[in-house]
């Protein structure tokens, strides 16, 4: 329920960021690309964590049907039966093997989403927090010094 609260707040203040972008621009000033980029981030910030969170959401409220159906069918492989031949049951096997590493894969793969949104989100901190003199100095810091940090990590 927090989350929602925030997301709504975030909303109200990217539609009043917006208005005011909009009303610069009709009295015909000059945009400030800072703004508009905080803008874009903002709205890509608000949409990447609503598609995280029902994505996610529906990962781990599926995901114990899931487990059951699967470890249910591994349980349930006649290796005995007369009926299937040894490969078809290996086969059988295997495939339920690949239909869990899928799963465990899309599951990596949304924890992953979730991480790039979390960076935008340090990056948006980022660029609120330069507003004051002496922050401005950290974060300028960090800003010369990102090239390094990408190529040494």
């Amino acid at each position: 329920i927090l989350v929602l609260v925030v997301q709504v707040l975030l909303l109200a203040d990217t539609v009043a960021n917006g208005r005011a972008l909009l009303e610069e621009r009709r009295m015909h000033m000059d945009l400030d690309l800072s703004k508009v980029t905080e803008l874009v981030i903002d709205v890509a910030i608000q949409a990447m964590t609503l598609i995280f969170l029902v994505v996610e959401f529906y990962d781990k409220y599926s995901s114990g049907d899931t487990t059951a159906d699967n470890v249910m069918s591994l349980l349930n492989l006649n290796w005995s039966s007369s009926g299937n031949s040894v490969g078809e049951t290996v086969n059988n096997y295997i495939k339920l093997f690949g239909e869990m590493a899928q799963a465990i894969g899309i599951s990596k793969n949304i924890q992953s989403f979730g991480m790039y949104t979390m960076l935008l989100m340090f990056l948006r901190l980022v660029m609120t927090t330069s507003c004051h003199p002496r922050v401005a100095l950290i974060t300028s810091t960090l800003y010369y010094s990102l090239g390094d940090f990408f190529h040494f990590s």
